[in-house]
């Protein structure tokens, strides 16, 4: 089996780490599972402490704006229904995400979950954070992958109403049998990390096309 590297995001210390990750921040049509495409430098940490990560590192850190701009700010057009994306908390950014026709939401504590046909589900979350972009999105990474024994990772920039962005894709699972495809778009806005989450059954034909609605453009409102 080809154990993964670090390329930007994640680490597999080889015979150490719980789960082993393949990462890479090369262009999704050219990923796939037992490739990477690196534009930084491969490093393992096997007895050794990882190396700082800096803005520089990873891809889309973008200077933070003042306020929200006009550009990629409204959900992808039709068949997406907007859905509007809120938390108590008065200082936290809002959210308007598009959904694909046939998808349900619900309120949670941190945002909405989203279920959607054929086991299709995903999330829209804002959470607090005090760390900076490129840390915040190392360890979103790191979280999500760290909760199956195999997973990959393609990551591409996705810098949002202004904002430093990230889309991620890639699988989660053990086996053949729970295997999902996922991806994600996430976005720092200062103090917070707003993530767009869906997942299917690996093979489940119509996740792309559901996957690129919800991921393809959100609305972010600042109080």
């Amino acid at each position: 089996m080809t154990r993964g590297v670090l390329t930007v995001l994640l680490v597999c210390a080889v015979l150490l780490a719980p789960a082993c990750t393949r990462s890479s921040d090369g262009a999704p049509a050219a990923q796939s599972a037992e490739s990477t495409t690196a534009t930084t430098p491969s490093v393992s940490t096997s007895g050794t402490a990882p190396p700082m990560v800096t803005s520089d590192d990873v891809p889309g850190v973008a200077p933070t704006p003042a306020t929200s701009t006009d550009e990629d700010c409204a959900p992808a057009a039709p068949p997406a229904v907007p859905v509007d994306v809120r938390i108590a908390d008065p200082a936290a950014p809002t959210v308007v995400v598009g959904t694909p026709e046939g998808w349900t939401s619900a309120p949670s504590p941190d945002g909405v979950t989203l279920t959607g046909p054929a086991g299709m589900s995903g999330t829209v979350t804002i959470t607090a954070t005090p760390l900076d972009p490129a840390a915040a999105f190392r360890g979103y990474a790191d979280d999500l992958t760290a909760r199956t024994e195999m997973s990959t990772l393609s990551l591409v920039p996705a810098e949002t109403c202004g904002f430093s962005g990230q889309k991620l894709m890639g699988q989660l699972g053990g086996t053949a049998t729970d295997t999902v495809v996922y991806q994600a778009r996430i976005v720092h806005v200062p103090g917070y990390l707003v993530a767009v989450y869906a997942e299917a059954p690996t093979g489940t034909d119509a996740f792309d096309t559901a996957a690129t609605v919800l991921t393809g453009g959100l609305g972010i409102g600042l109080p």
